[in-house]
């Protein structure tokens, strides 16, 4: 039972994470070809997803998602470090990946919320079956 309530909290965050990243990318538009906006709304919505890849990050174990779940996640907590770090130079060619990481940002998150989904749509485990694991 706290299993269950543990994914639904995991497919909050990865879809709240996929819907950021869309967020944060029409935010980077805005600032750079519409020029209505502000970088310090892309830095702070940076933070939110920081946030929400480090929670997901955290209910993976009690949430006892698939591994390749685990992994994704951590890819995409790692992304976003890499993003942070490419704007410390910006002259650098990492800088020019700053987008690329946001691209990479959207389909981990992408698959992060599909994985969440089916682990939340999966049927219950049999009592049998998992009474003849412990043993």
């Amino acid at each position: 039972m706290l299993r269950k309530a543990f994914r639904f909290i995991y497919l909050a965050a990865s879809w709240l994470f996929l819907v950021g990243v869309a967020y944060q990318m029409y935010t980077a538009g805005l600032v750079a070809v519409a020029k209505t906006a502000s970088w310090r709304q892309h830095a702070e919505m940076g933070f939110v997803l920081l946030f929400l890849a480090l929670l997901q990050l955290l209910l993976i174990f009690p949430a006892r998602l698939p591994k390749p779940a685990g992994w994704v996640s951590a890819a995409a907590f790692v992304t976003i470090m890499l993003q942070v770090l490419a704007l410390f130079d910006r002259t650098s060619a990492l800088s020019a990946l700053h987008p690329v990481f946001g691209l990479l940002l959207f389909a981990l998150a992408w698959w992060l919320g599909r994985a969440a989904y089916r682990a939340v749509r999966a049927p219950r485990e049999d009592r049998s079956s998992s009474e003849a694991a412990d043993a």
